[in-house]
């Protein structure tokens, strides 16, 4: 599914299933043919892409349509880059994450 959509909700399904009458919550990661890795990989590459854009344009650059992990995953990559900084703004399925060069 999109941007891995199919495989979080198996993961779901298969985490409800795993703790029903289960007091301590296990955690259950499900994974397919290393897709996490992998996308992990393409976020923080992506991350370092829109950065250096920024860098060059002195301008801020949006991010929309990210999931929190996904927003997490980037402003991670980003934390010790000095000459930018990393900031989520709007509320819900509104909210982006912007790369802003340090001024």
């Amino acid at each position: 599914g999109r941007d891995g959509e199919t495989l979080d909700a198996l993961q779901l399904v298969v985490a409800i299933a795993a703790n029903k009458g289960r007091a301590d919550g296990a955690r259950i990661v499900l994974d397919a043919d290393n897709y996490r890795e992998s996308h992990v990989h393409k976020l923080e590459d992506m991350a370092r892409s829109y950065a250096a854009e920024a860098k060059e344009s002195d301008q801020e650059v949006v991010l929309p349509d990210l999931r929190p992990y996904d927003r997490r995953i980037i402003h991670m990559t980003l934390r010790d880059d000095p000459e930018v900084e990393t900031y989520s703004e709007g509320e819900g399925r509104r909210r982006v994450l912007v790369i802003s060069p340090r001024t």
